[in-house]
């Protein structure tokens, strides 16, 4: 069963971008997996890690293609970015502490579904249609 399900609706225009993003949806989706299987919670905490490595190498190109094309928006994006980051390191820790048992859905797929749903709309397809603008002029 799938945490989160790709949809092409999250595309936003740029393939190294939508590429990223559906290894981060498989990411999480393994995440969710290993959670479900009720894996040892240190193998998870190595998923975890994982997926964190990920998103943050997926938010650096985002923020160096944003500086490098002066893209408006960027403070607002990182900022996002970077709650997303706390968010997932809050979400590790809880499950490292036990804080929630083995129950993916109602914590991984409440917070981080939504938050990647959001994020895309209103951050990233702005950001990617600016960034097709300029790169096509």
């Amino acid at each position: 069963m799938e945490l989160m399900h790709w949809d092409e609706k999250y595309c936003v225009g740029l393939p190294e971008i939508d590429d990223e993003h559906r290894n981060l949806v498989m990411s999480v989706n393994e995440l969710h997996a290993a959670i479900v299987a009720r894996m040892d919670r240190g193998e998870i905490k190595g998923f975890f890690a994982k997926v964190n490595r990920e998103v943050s190498a997926h938010f650096e190109h985002e923020e160096r293609l944003m500086h490098e094309h002066q893209y408006q928006g960027y403070a607002e994006h990182r900022a996002d970015h970077q709650r997303l980051l706390e968010d997932i390191g809050d979400i590790a820790t809880d499950f490292a502490d036990g804080v929630f048992d083995y129950d993916p859905d109602k914590v991984l797929g409440q917070r981080l579904t939504e938050w990647f749903v959001a994020h895309v709309r209103k951050y990233d397809a702005p950001m990617c249609e600016f960034l097709s603008r300029k790169t096509a002029a």
